[in-house]
C-alpha cells in the first residue's frame, strides 16, 4: 500500500519487497520444505531483522537456519516499555540517539509536484503554507480556528497562499476550509511528501503527515 511507496523514498533503501510474495510465505513452512529460491534469497543478506516473524516459531527457525547469528527478531511495540515507539524500535537496532530520517524525493515525484502547482495556479515565486489540521486523534488536534488565523496572517502579512491537506476525518468541513485557502484530499503519501518538499512552511498536529514533513 502507501507505506510500500513511501519506504522507497528513503535514501538508505535500495529495494522494497512485499510480504505477499511467495518467497516470504515459504518461511511459514517446515525448513525441509524451503525451496532453493528462498534459501538463496535469505542467505544472501549480511543481516536480517524481523518484528513480523517474532511470534512465529517456524519463521524464526527458518531464518536462523539460513543466516545464523546474523538474524534478530523482536516483538512489535505495544507500550511494553515506557518510551516512544520510535525509541523502542531504534533500541532494537542498537541505536540510542533519536534522529529524524531523510526522505529523498525522486524525479517523477518532483515532476508531478510541478504539474500540480501549475494546475493549481501556483507561481514559482509564491510562498506556500501547507496546513494539515487533522491527526489520528481529536485530543492531538489544535482547534481549526487556530489554523485559520495562521492562514489569514500568511495571506495578508506575507502575501502567501495556503494549501490545506484534509484527511478522512476533516472532509466534512471542506467548505469551511475553502474559505481559508486551496483544499486537497485523497493524495498518496509520496504525493504529500512531494508537496511538502517545495512548501515554504508547514503547520500540523502530531500526525503521520507531520512526521513526513520532518523527514522531508
Amino acid at each position: 500500500g502507501e507505506a510500500f511507496d513511501l519506504a522507497s523514498l528513503f535514501s538508505c533503501v535500495s529495494e522494497v519487497r512485499s510480504l505477499e510474495e511467495q518467497v516470504f510465505s515459504q518461511l511459514f513452512s517446515s525448513p525441509t520444505l524451503l525451496q532453493r529460491e528462498a534459501r538463496e534469497f535469505f542467505s544472501s543478506f549480511s543481516r536480517i531483522i524481523s518484528w513480523y516473524g517474532h511470534s512465529r516459531a517456524e519463521v524464526v527457525e527458518n531464518l536462523r537456519l539460513l543466516i545464523g547469528e546474523q538474524f534478530s527478531s523482536f516483538p512489535f511495540f505495544v507500550a511494553q516499555e515506557d518510551c516512544h515507539a520510535v525509541a523502542y524500535y531504534l533500541r532494537c537496532l542498537g541505536v540510542d540517539t533519536l534522529q529524524c530520517p531523510s526522505l529523498h524525493i525522486c524525479e517523477p515525484a518532483i515532476q508531478w509536484q510541478s504539474r500540480y502547482r501549475r494546475q493549481r495556479g501556483f507561481e514559482v515565486e509564491d510562498q506556500i503554507l501547507l496546513l494539515h489540521p487533522g491527526s489520528g486523534g481529536k485530543r492531538k488536534c489544535w482547534e481549526a480556528e487556530g489554523f485559520q488565523k495562521v492562514a489569514q496572517w500568511w495571506k495578508y502579512e506575507r502575501q502567501g497562499r495556503s494549501l490545506i491537506l484534509l484527511g478522512p476525518a476533516e472532509t466534512y468541513d471542506v467548505e469551511q476550509w475553502r474559505r481559508v485557502g486551496d483544499v486537497e484530499s485523497g493524495l498518496s503519501l509520496w504525493q504529500v511528501a512531494a508537496l511538502l518538499s517545495q512548501s515554504t512552511f508547514y503547520l500540523g498536529n502530531d500526525s503521520g503527515v507531520s512526521h513526513v514533513a520532518g523527514a522531508v
